[in-house]
C-alpha cells in the first residue's frame, strides 16, 4: 500500500497552496561536507488532516478505497490516491 503522494501529485498540491512537511530522507558526506537529503511529499495522515471537517468517511471494499467528503465519493485502489483526488476536486471547486 502506498503511503505517500507521488512527485506529480505533490507538485499539484503545492500548486494548489498546500505545503508538505519537510522530512529528512538521509544524511551523507559529500566532498567532506554533510549533505542532508529531504523528502517533499504528503503522507496519508497529512491528506486526511487537509480534508478535516469536510471528510465524511473512509472505507475499504474488495480492492478499492472509498473516500466521502462534502457529497463527493472518490474510489481508488490506493488510499493515498483516493484522498489526493478528493482534495484536488474540493480545492478546485472552492470547498476547501
Amino acid at each position: 500500500m502506498k503511503q505517500y503522494t507521488t512527485p506529480k501529485q505533490t507538485a499539484k498540491l503545492i500548486e494548489l497552496g498546500f505545503e508538505p512537511e519537510t522530512k529528512i530522507k538521509g544524511v551523507r558526506t559529500v566532498h567532506s561536507k554533510v549533505k542532508i537529503d529531504y523528502v517533499w511529499n504528503f503522507t496519508i495522515g497529512e491528506l486526511i488532516d487537509m480534508l478535516g471537517v469536510h471528510l465524511s468517511s473512509i472505507y475499504y471494499i474488495g480492492i478499492e478505497w472509498f473516500v466521502n467528503a462534502e457529497g463527493l465519493e472518490c474510489r481508488r485502489e490506493e488510499l493515498v490516491d483516493a484522498l489526493y483526488y478528493t482534495i484536488v476536486c474540493l480545492k478546485e471547486g472552492g470547498v476547501i
